[in-house]
């Protein structure tokens, strides 16, 4: 009887199947991470990194969501001579030209590896010598909260700019237009100091019916106390007309 998947093969298997880019890693002389768009291109690189540092390299596949899974293991060509890993306390010849350093280390990284990006050189003693740079590692977004749902929990309401659930909003605007004038926005809190002078000349038109006032007053939305203004000196007005005409 075959034994059942694993959740983590299938998992990882799901990445590999829907792998929109491709990368070819090592942990040699600093980590070594280049992407591709293929499958096939990124093996080629990781076999030049399986040759080049004569250990196996590893090929991940990257999904749409940015996660990762081993899709193939690199191992060096069996034709390769043994020879001491590359690491960082064991680095590369001395070449007696920078330029031969760094077609070596075009040679182990790739063709289009590129100097103070995938490795750079040094003057030593004796010539010049590279080694591989290490990637920064990737940013990632933080995910973003999905409020929870179900029994006994409600769907927060969708609020406009002012913090106003829109249901709430449709029954003030409601009211409105039966002649009821909105209660004036709260200008308590200290952010609201400069605004509050404006206001009061609001209610006070608004109280005294003067619609026409109310619509020559000038208000730039462009912060959250004047959006408030605009948004009560608006209904104010709806109320007031509606008072004068109610069959409108």
């Amino acid at each position: 009887m075959a034994r059942k998947p694993h959740p983590a093969d299938d998992f990882n298997a799901g990445i590999v199947a829907n792998a929109t880019s491709w990368s070819a890693f090592m942990q040699a002389g600093g980590r070594i991470t280049r992407r591709f768009q293929t499958r096939d291109e990124a093996r080629r690189a990781a076999q030049v990194m399986a040759d080049g540092f004569r250990r196996p390299a590893l090929v991940y596949a990257i999904d749409a969501q940015g996660r990762t899974a081993v899709a193939d293991t690199i191992h060096p060509s069996i034709n390769q001579p043994t020879e001491t890993p590359v690491t960082k306390t064991s680095v590369p010849a001395t070449f007696a030209k920078r330029f031969n350093a760094q077609r070596a280390a075009r040679k182990a990284l790739g063709a289009d590896a590129q100097e103070g990006t995938h490795f750079r050189t040094h003057k030593v003693e004796g010539g010049f010598t590279w080694e591989a740079i290490a990637p920064e590692p990737a940013k990632t977004a933080a995910p973003i909260a999905t409020p929870a749902t179900g029994p006994g929990r409600r769907r927060p309401q969708p609020k406009d700019t002012a913090g106003t659930s829109k249901s709430k909003q449709a029954a003030i605007e409601e009211a409105a237009r039966r002649g009821e004038l909105p209660t004036p926005p709260d200008f308590s809190a200290a952010t609201h100091v400069r605004f509050r002078t404006k206001l009061a000349k609001l209610v006070a038109m608004a109280e005294a019916g003067d619609a026409t006032g109310l619509k020559a007053v000038t208000i730039n939305p462009v912060s959250t106390s004047p959006r408030a203004m605009a948004r009560y000196r608006d209904l104010a007005v709806i109320a007031i007309e509606a008072r004068v005409n109610p069959s409108a």
